[in-house]
């Protein structure tokens, strides 16, 4: 990417340097994947109004849900250590 300064005429070259690495970002999108339909299926513990979602085949398949996501929201790491 280049940029030219208004007055001067001259161009500034600018090149885009990575904040973080794929692998910290694809674990940080594993982590939001796994985290959402961990809160989703959590809200029927909490909200009246969906205690109808946990009876019945539609309740055992949220646990079913709730507990895949939970073994890969914990074995997913935070963060890589250096």
């Amino acid at each position: 990417m280049s940029v030219r300064l208004r007055k001067t005429g001259a161009t500034i070259q600018i090149r885009w340097i990575p904040r973080y690495t794929f692998l910290e970002r694809a674990l940080h999108w594993g982590h939001t994947a796994t985290f959402l339909p961990l809160a989703l299926t959590g809200l029927v513990l909490f909200v009246p109004q969906f205690a109808p979602l946990a009876r019945g085949e539609a309740g055992q398949f949220l646990r079913l849900v709730h507990r895949i996501c939970a073994v890969f929201f914990g074995w997913c790491p935070s963060s890589t250590r250096s």
